[in-house]
């Protein structure tokens, strides 16, 4: 994976992806962000064949005007039945 012409690819699987802000009264400090992504091979930087589908989950918190994401959770990996791009 060092080579970066064949790095892998990450790739949000349409309409999963759900957003839930967190409030402390009114004002949103930080949100959950979640949904399903695809992992891909790639060569020469061009997606080769899907590997593997997972969730996510992302905590994202706002600090000083600036999003920042506090914690990355990816689970539930199941390896790709097929070669579909």
């Amino acid at each position: 994976m060092d080579n970066a012409k064949n790095r892998g690819r990450r790739v949000l699987v349409p309409n999963t992806l759900r957003i839930f802000p967190m409030r402390k009264d009114k004002e949103i400090y930080g949100a959950l962000v979640m949904g399903e992504h695809d992992f891909f091979s790639t060569e020469s930087g061009k997606i080769v064949k899907r590997t593997v589908r997972s969730s996510f989950t992302h905590l994202i918190l706002l600090k000083d005007g600036v999003w920042k994401i506090a914690r990355i959770y990816s689970y539930d990996h199941k390896m790709a039945a097929d070669t579909e791009k």
